[in-house]
């Protein structure tokens, strides 16, 4: 148990201890803090295909910087586990992208696939595990895994903290009217 508490703090940890991470997990860090905000206060609203779009074109953007990450380390193109990682990242974005794009999936599916945390979660381990030189084993997938789970309860947390829009515009008083109440 301690050496799982160990490796979660070190993927914690990693952007004090390579500030270069910084440039990339900051805009995740906010992105999930501003929509988390933005749902709690709007929260008859639901996430839309495009939302969906937009969701995915993080993980492109990631995996760009992850490339370059790679390419500057005079990496890329190697097997071993970075470069496969980047490729899963990749494969995962363009995925995404092609099932919003065309709404390959009932919107049910798809839109639990796209909700913030998990894409911003996956994102920040991608770029920890790329930038850093932490021991990739399953010890890691557990702590990243758990990772998604505590962000997710705190944001739900900050969520609910939120208070609820009061002043509608016209055309938001019937979607307010059929949000559940919190």
């Amino acid at each position: 148990m301690n050496i799982l508490f160990e490796r979660f703090i070190e993927l914690l940890i990693v952007p004090y201890t390579n500030p270069e991470v910084l440039w990339t997990v900051i805009p995740l860090l906010l992105a999930m803090l501003f929509v988390t905000v933005y749902f709690g206060r709007y929260k008859y609203e639901e996430l839309g295909w495009n939302s969906a779009f937009s969701n995915s074109l993080i993980l492109i953007f990631v995996s760009i910087n992850l490339v370059h990450r790679l390419y500057s380390e005079g990496i890329l193109g190697y097997l071993d586990f970075k470069n496969l990682l980047v490729l899963a990242v990749i494969f995962e974005s363009v995925a995404l992208l092609m099932i919003s794009f065309f709404h390959l999936l009932p919107r049910n599916i798809a839109f639990n696939l796209y909700q913030n945390v998990p894409i911003n979660v996956i994102a920040y381990a991608a770029v920890v595990l790329v930038y850093s030189d932490m021991k990739i084993d399953v010890l890691t997938v557990v702590c990243s895994v758990f990772l998604v789970i505590v962000l997710t309860f705190v944001l739900s947390l900050i969520k609910k903290l939120i208070p609820r829009a009061v002043e509608l515009l016209p055309w938001e008083v019937e979607a307010y009217k059929k949000a559940p109440e919190p």
